[in-house]
């Protein structure tokens, strides 16, 4: 199946869902962008480089990872709860002002 997504090149052109466009907010460079696209269709990273002709090393691509998990984290933990607290937090995360740690 992992095969079929490679050579229909669907992941070059996936479209994130609306509610999880703030990823765009925190990875902005073009090889950043290549990521959450490639990640989001396989979330596995092994053959980024070969399938997107981005080079980077490995260790970039596990803090891309991090990031990436970091950030879908923060979401869940806060989406869909009513607490003044909460929204603030998914406001900020649409807004690109969430500190990554």
């Amino acid at each position: 199946m992992e095969d079929l997504k490679f050579i229909s090149g669907k992941f070059l052109e996936v479209e994130i869902p609306k509610s999880h466009r703030f990823l765009f907010k925190y990875f902005t460079t073009d090889i950043q962008v290549a990521f959450v696209k490639y990640f989001w269709v396989f979330r596995d990273w092994s053959n980024f480089v070969d399938h997107t002709g981005f080079f980077c090393s490995e260790r970039y691509l596990r803090k891309q990872t991090d990031m990436f998990y970091f950030l879908l984290d923060v979401y869940n933990k806060n989406q869909g709860k009513l607490y003044e607290e909460n929204m603030t937090i998914i406001q900020k995360l649409n807004e690109g002002k969430v500190k990554i740690t």
